[in-house]
């Protein structure tokens, strides 16, 4: 069914009530589930398109389902295996996607550092390439 289909079940199930005597104790919990219901189902269903054009405009990195996942880091879709659709959570045959790698620490300078970039320059536009150079080095 469509976001818009289960919008306008939804604003049909909203609107009656009273005025069609869907009243007694028997339809108005069943209504309300239904209600609930497809509230659910249009957000899941929103999120999964929310996805899709976010895949579609970010290259998303495959992270492989068992280990290496770092606890701050939390999938934002799931592909699946055979059929490559994007899912809002796991159904077994995903493989979870990440907006970014991992983050690392960054790694400073030490002291004895800057002082090795500061000999080797021979003014302030080359200190700055010494230590712009180290820390590429330590970083990447």
């Amino acid at each position: 069914m469509s976001i818009e289909a289960m919008k306008l079940a939804l604003e049909a199930l909203e609107s009656i009530g009273d005025q069609w005597g869907f009243t007694s104790k028997r339809t108005v919990p069943k209504r309300l589930e239904a209600i609930v219901a497809l509230r659910q189902a249009i957000e899941r269903a929103e999120q999964a398109n929310q996805w899709q054009s976010t895949a579609d405009k970010v290259q998303l990195e495959k992270v492989p389902a068992k280990g290496g996942l770092l606890p701050e880091q939390e999938p934002v879709a799931w592909k699946d295996k055979t059929y490559g659709n994007l899912h809002h959570q796991d159904f077994g045959n995903s493989i979870p996607l990440f907006v970014a790698p991992p983050k690392r620490e960054w790694v400073v300078l030490t002291d004895d550092e800057i002082d090795d970039c500061f000999r080797e320059s021979t003014g302030d536009y080359s200190f700055a390439q010494n230590v712009e150079a180290k820390l590429k080095e330590k970083n990447t």
